[in-house]
């Protein structure tokens, strides 16, 4: 119900805001660039041709996969956050709790020049918990971590 939640907020207040479709190769350099800003290290990126499946973002291989339909920067942006906010997962928080939801509000006011305070409150008000801010950029360089 959490991830659900999440979609929607994002088709509500944070899809409008974002127009346009990007190339792999742009997908490339926005990934490179969010995971810059999160200091994170930078993770492959993996296209998939298909109209339904889901993109996601995987721990393990340090990857995430973009459908077709997904090469846009909500979507990537989005992906991209599931990996800046991995530590909170390792320690049990939901993968789309209030950690993601900063981590994510961080990368849409960044990249996409939102309000990151108007994010938060319209995520609040439709029942979506957000957590504090992440670290500050580069306070998390490049972290490795063993799954």
């Amino acid at each position: 119900m959490t991830a659900q939640r999440v979609y929607d907020w994002e088709r509500n207040f944070v899809e409008p805001k974002d127009i346009g479709f990007l190339s792999r190769d742009d997908t490339r350099a926005l990934v490179a660039s969010a995971s810059s800003f999160l200091g994170i290290r930078e993770p492959t990126v993996r296209f998939v041709k298909a109209s339904s499946a889901p993109c996601k973002a995987n721990f393990r291989e340090w990857g995430i996969v973009i459908s077709d339909w997904g090469r846009s920067r909500v979507t990537v942006l989005h992906e991209v956050a599931h990996l800046g906010s991995v530590q909170a997962v390792m320690r049990g928080e939901d993968g789309h709790g209030p950690t993601f939801v900063a981590t994510a509000i961080s990368l849409y006011a960044r990249f996409l020049g939102l309000d990151p305070n108007a994010l938060a409150a319209q995520a609040r008000s439709v029942g979506i918990a957000v957590g504090n801010a992440p670290p500050p950029p580069g306070a998390r360089r490049f972290m490795d971590v063993d799954f």
